[in-house]
């Protein structure tokens, strides 16, 4: 993963580590630690999820979130950790998403990936990173974007539909990116107006940010009609 030259300031300290996982929490905190940052645990079970990213900010500079918070069945929360980050970004507070994906994960944080600037794979996780993570969330709220993440309003073209999947699907082109890869596209991601009479050969227009070359990092921003 490349960053944008940026640092954090000295006042950025308190980091939130969020994960069902005891044992990864630890691991995660140690990473922070050895990054020059105080890492805070955060043991389940959660509040409810508007509650929490409320809480979560107090007395803290940023968070670094695992996607599936109850893979463990421990009760540790209700709620993915994709819409935490979302709406930590929503509230400008800085934050990474650390997970292993799936394909199935893929589709369910497709809607929230416009919220989120860094998403680490735990094996990949390093003090550098999470540093350089962590300012580039704050670059990114301040209107600084990395060329993979800058969006641009571009055509998008309905290939076909899933409609027996849940979430229920589209594929999709973007002929300003590449005619030949064809993106899930969850239909609950575009609005009723436009989800009403989608077919194949619908085309409708979306900020996307056509820098990344990887289609899972691919974000879909103001879906609108012609």
């Amino acid at each position: 993963m490349s960053f944008v030259s940026c640092s954090l300031p000295k006042s950025f300290r308190r980091v939130r580590i969020i994960d069902d996982d005891i044992n990864m929490r630890k691991s995660v905190a140690n990473y922070v630690h050895d990054a020059g940052l105080t890492p805070i645990d955060v043991p389940g079970p959660l509040s409810s999820l508007r509650s929490f990213v409320v809480w979560a900010q107090k007395n803290a500079d940023g968070a670094i979130c695992d996607h599936r918070l109850s893979s463990l069945g421990g009760g540790y929360a209700n709620f993915l950790g994709a819409d935490v980050v979302c709406r930590f970004y929503q509230s400008r507070f800085p934050a990474l998403l650390c997970t292993n994906f799936s394909t199935m994960d893929v589709d369910i944080v497709r809607p929230y990936r416009r919220y989120i600037p860094v998403l680490l794979r735990p094996d990949d996780l390093d003090p550098d990173l999470i540093r350089q993570g962590l300012a580039y969330c704050r670059d990114e709220l301040k209107g600084r974007f990395r060329p993979e993440r800058r969006p641009w309003r571009t055509l998008v073209r309905v290939e076909a539909l899933e409609e027996q999947d849940k979430p229920k699907m589209a594929i999709i082109v973007l002929p300003g990116w590449s005619s030949n890869e064809r993106i899930r596209l969850p239909l609950d991601m575009l609005p009723p107006k436009l989800t009403r009479g989608i077919k194949a050969g619908t085309r409708f227009h979306a900020q996307v940010n056509l820098g990344d070359e990887d289609p899972e990092s691919l974000y879909f921003d103001s879906p609108e009609l012609d």
